[in-house]
C-alpha cells in the first residue's frame, strides 16, 4: 500500500499558460516550506488535427539571503572611542531595566526603541560618537542628535525621549 511520510516536504505542481514576474518572485518564498514546481504549457495541434502539451519547468530561483543582524555587543566594536562606546552599552542595557523600553537590533548598525509595542525611537554608533533620533509628538522625527557624554544623553533623554514617553503614556490612556 501508500505510505505518507510526515517528514517529506508537500508537493505542489502549479501549470498555468504563464506566470507573471510576481508569482515568480513569491514562488522562491513558498518553495521554503514546500516542494514546489512551475510549469508553463503551450498546446500544440499537429496536422491531423490531434493536440497536445508541451510542459516547460521554469526555474524561479532562491530567496536572496536574509540580512545578517548583528549583535548589540556587534555594533558596540564599531566605537573607535572607548568612552562612548562604554556610554552606548550603558544607555542600551539602563533603557530596558529602567524605563521599560525594548531594543531591537536591526540590519547595519543601528538599533530601534521601541515602547509598548511602538517603535518611536533609533540609535546608531558611530567611531567616536552616537547618533540618535526619536519621534515628535508633533510628528516626524525631532531631529538627529550626536551623544559623546553622559551629559548630552541626559541631556537628550530628559527634553525628547521622557518627552515622547509621556505623550505615549497619555495616549495609551485614551
Amino acid at each position: 500500500g501508500f505510505e505518507i511520510n510526515a517528514k517529506t516536504l508537500p508537493r505542489l505542481f502549479l501549470i498555468a499558460p504563464s506566470f507573471t514576474d510576481v508569482v515568480k518572485q513569491i514562488a522562491k518564498y513558498v518553495a521554503i516550506g514546500v516542494d514546489l514546481r512551475l510549469f508553463e504549457y503551450q498546446t500544440v495541434e499537429n496536422e491531423k488535427g490531434e493536440r497536445g502539451l508541451i510542459c516547460k519547468e521554469l526555474d524561479f530561483g532562491q530567496p536572496p539571503e536574509p540580512p545578517r543582524i548583528m549583535s548589540l555587543s556587534d555594533k558596540a566594536k564599531h566605537f573607535e572611542d572607548a568612552k562612548v562606546r562604554k556610554l552606548w552599552e550603558s544607555v542600551i542595557t539602563e533603557l530596558p531595566t529602567k524605563q521599560g523600553i525594548e531594543v531591537k537590533a536591526v540590519s547595519g548598525l543601528s538599533v530601534t526603541l521601541w515602547y509598548k509595542g511602538k517603535r518611536f525611537m533609533w540609535m546608531g554608533p558611530r567611531k567616536r560618537w552616537f547618533s540618535a533620533n526619536v519621534l515628535s509628538t508633533a510628528g516626524g522625527w525631532a531631529g538627529l542628535e550626536n551623544i559623546t557624554t553622559r551629559k548630552e544623553w541626559d541631556r537628550f533623554f530628559n527634553t525628547k525621549i521622557k518627552k515622547y514617553l509621556d505623550y505615549l503614556n497619555a495616549s495609551v490612556g485614551q
